[in-house]
């Protein structure tokens, strides 16, 4: 097995950050005005949130989607900001009104180069580690996860950025975003340099990637999973949606490129002559006639059960049994991307074999609650029409009872995957619950009403808003033998109704009526 670099003896702590001066923050960026005179300054944490501002702090304020930092500048300055980058485009009021004030800096196309200010002032931590990006609409959490375990069964210190957290795979911090603000990323990449990692397994998100917010990370391979139906709503057309998943590949230092190709877009990535990165090409099939072996990554002999899954794994660095108690078809693309991602990286499979034999699914992944006296409950974070379609499909190949299915669609978001979900709620399951999700400031029943137009016999489809009233209902109704898909929150411990977050569980609610059911 080849190991990366280990780690510089230098470590880094965020204390190390305080003396980093303004002409080492600007490195590579360029500024409105003539700062010729402060770069010898010493520039404190930065900071994007206004209200977190301590003395002596740096504030970035960007003219984001939603708010213009550029609105809290005052308020910054009163918290004791010391110094203030601020966007320069279209920035007249704000100019005028704070004038000549030497402690503001006004850069053109900030929001573009925060990832790089945060990168400098972080003292450019990707570079000594081994990055591992994710990037699809379903999958990205899944493989990031199982990247970081399968690495920390091999005695590599790997951190972890995503949906579930960021920081230590074993000791996550909970964050906002799929993918990391630009400086949060950076904060933990440092801290994992820090920590002594050589390997870092971030989800990015085609927001995060359209934001810029990864810019300035050095990726030594990217991996795709898929491209289906979602985030409509802020991309406009999947054209732009693919575009932006694309735009994670392009980068000359990038040295990997993982691609699925049971996927249709996955398969014009393989053909995309501006990715220069080397092409690793997954499928659960065999590879294309003709193809040139070494560059496939593929499964044959394949096994599934609800208890797990078995197959025969070829790759370029040798061939070996896969062992896995994850369950599904799209599990197996999952494995497969993560053997190709660290194949790559570490030119041997074996021990990657051997170490997925005991990692578990991400929490909310497929993950099953039950036992022979009751139905088997199991909570999955699937919230598109695909891997609905996907988690649905897995369970009938091998449920002897029936499939209930719950659901729900979030607020303020695409709208029109709703009545596709519905279709494939009805197609692939026996009953159907449809609850709530995270409804936002949306009313709920105009998300019922959307998801209502898909159904086509809505005599086996109940409505309960309650959530957890739903869930109840369906584990109390179902039969031993029979499956019970709570889909569309797996990990979260969380509901937001209007602009509340409330506390609630799929996980906690699933394992409690489970227990009763037990104790009957």
């Amino acid at each position: 097995m080849e190991l990366p670099p280990q780690p510089s003896e230098k470590v880094i702590t965020m204390d190390s950050f305080t003396s980093i001066t303004l002409a080492e923050l600007l490195t590579n960026i360029s500024s409105e005005q003539e700062v010729a005179d402060r770069m010898s300054l010493s520039v404190g944490p930065l900071t994007l949130d206004s209200r977190q501002i301590k003395s002596g702090d740096t504030f970035v304020a960007i003219a984001g989607y939603q708010t213009d930092g550029r609105k809290f500048i005052e308020s910054a300055l009163n918290n004791g900001a010391a110094l203030i980058i601020a966007e320069a485009d279209e920035s007249d009021e704000y100019r005028e009104k704070y004038g000549e004030d030497n402690r503001i800096i006004w850069v053109k196309n900030l929001r573009q180069q925060v990832s790089l200010l945060a990168s400098n002032y972080y003292q450019h931590p990707s570079h000594s580690l081994k990055a591992i990006g994710v990037t699809g609409t379903n999958g990205k959490t899944s493989c990031s996860y199982l990247i970081a375990k399968t690495l920390q069964r091999l005695h590599f210190e790997c951190y972890l950025l995503g949906t579930l957290g960021v920081g230590q795979s074993s000791n996550l911090e909970s964050c906002e975003n799929t993918t990391a603000d630009a400086i949060t990323m950076q904060r933990v990449l440092a801290q994992a340099v820090g920590a002594g990692a050589q390997f870092v397994s971030m989800e990015i998100s085609s927001h995060g990637i359209d934001q810029d917010r990864a810019a300035a990370v050095k990726l030594n391979s990217a991996v795709f999973t898929n491209l289906t139906r979602d985030h409509l709503d802020y991309h406009g057309s999947m054209e732009n949606y693919g575009e932006a998943k694309r735009k994670l590949f392009l980068p000359d230092n990038l040295k990997n490129a993982v691609i699925n190709m049971d996927d249709r877009f996955g398969r014009k990535l393989a053909k995309d002559d501006e990715i220069s990165a080397t092409k690793w090409l997954v499928t659960t099939k065999l590879p294309t006639s003709g193809s040139n072996l070494n560059r496939w990554i593929w499964a044959e002999d394949v096994v599934l059960s609800l208890e797990g899954l078995h197959a025969k794994i070829y790759t370029p660095w040798g061939s070996g049994k896969l062992d896995s108690p994850l369950i599904g078809q799209f599990n197996l693309t999952n494995l497969l991307l993560v053997i190709a991602a660290l194949g790559s990286i570490l030119k041997d499979v074996n021990p990657v074999l051997l170490a997925l034999k005991n990692v578990r699914s991400a929490p909310g992944r497929m993950q099953k609650i039950g036992n022979k006296h009751t139905p088997l409950a199991i909570v999955d974070y699937a919230h598109t029409p695909d891997a609905l379609e996907k988690s649905l499909m897995a369970i009938r190949e091998h449920c002897v009872g029936m499939i209930w299915c719950i659901f729900g669609c979030g607020g303020d978001r695409d709208q029109g995957k709703r009545p596709l979900m519905a279709r494939v709620a009805e197609k692939f399951s026996n009953r159907v619950i449809v609850t709530t999700d995270n409804p936002r400031t949306e009313p709920a029943e105009k998300i019922k009403e959307d998801i209502y137009s898909g159904f086509r016999k809505i005599n086996k489809v109940t409505y309960i808003e309650s959530r957890e009233e739903a869930i109840a209902t369906a584990l109390k109704k179902a039969n031993p033998g029979d499956a019970v898909l709570i889909a569309g929150k797996g990990h979260e411990d969380y509901q937001i109704i209007g602009n509340e977050k409330l506390h609630l569980s799929d996980l906690e609610i699933a394992e409690k009526h489970i227990k009763e059911l037990s104790d009957d």
